[in-house]
């Protein structure tokens, strides 16, 4: 996610958990530090500086108007680690060599019952198909 977004979201909801990877934005993305700098003083508590006082008003409003918003949390893709990912590894692999040799076709059909489909159809789909949304 590009700085300026990422800074922007932080901002709405400040938490120091966000800190470490603000700071790191602030480098990787100089060209967006407004947001960065303002979700960094939200989170630290600090005086607002003097070239971000005219976003303070606008950042409370936008504060108060998102905490009226009911959110309802919605589940993540939890990313392959260890023994989970060699084996997803090799099944794409093993589709890989599928698609080499029978085509198309085949290889869709082995990826269909493959675990990697969990990783690749669209999130709103995997959403639906865990039967929460």
């Amino acid at each position: 996610m590009a700085g300026g977004h990422l800074g922007w979201l932080a901002l709405m909801a400040p938490r120091p958990a966000y800190v470490p990877v603000l700071r790191s934005v602030r480098v990787r993305h100089p060209g967006n530090d407004w947001a960065t700098r303002c979700a960094l003083t939200c989170i630290q508590g600090k005086p607002w500086p003097s070239d971000l006082q005219p976003l303070h008003a606008l950042v409370r409003q936008s504060q108060q108007l998102l905490q009226e918003v009911s959110v309802r949390p919605l589940p993540l893709r939890k990313l392959p680690t260890g023994e989970v990912a060699k084996l997803l590894e090799a099944e794409r692999q093993a589709i890989r060599h599928i698609y080499a040799t029978d085509g198309l076709d085949a290889a869709r059909k082995r990826l269909q019952r493959s675990r990697l489909r969990d990783w690749i159809i669209p999130y709103p789909q995997w959403l639906r198909e865990q039967g929460n949304h």
